[in-house]
């Protein structure tokens, strides 16, 4: 009987934490959002990939105060990057998986 209430408390503070995280990173795809615009995305609702054309498009660089950064070092910006954003299916992904991610 200890043994499953024991579990069943892990389990629940997994849920719990699971939901703050959650939570805390829509807030702070909410706070990107405002600082640098939302992400463009297709017609049929795919993601341009922004990431890349920030590396060599001067409008974007200004814009998200990229300017005088090569390349590599934008690239290297990883979840730093202005438009980087955590999507819900990635959040599930990094939940259900004991790796890291």
């Amino acid at each position: 009987m200890r043994g499953h209430a024991v579990g069943l408390g892990f389990a629940a503070m997994a849920v719990v934490l699971s939901l703050f995280l959650h939570f805390d990173l829509k807030r702070d795809n909410a706070k990107r959002d405002r600082l640098y615009g939302k992400p463009e995305t297709y017609e049929d609702g795919g993601e341009i990939d922004m990431m890349t054309r920030s590396q060599t498009d001067p409008e974007l660089q200004k814009r998200l105060g990229l300017t005088g950064m090569s390349a590599k070092e934008i690239e290297a910006l990883g979840d730093r990057h202005p438009l980087f954003r955590v999507s819900s299916r990635f959040l599930s992904l990094c939940i259900v998986s004991s790796s890291s991610c």
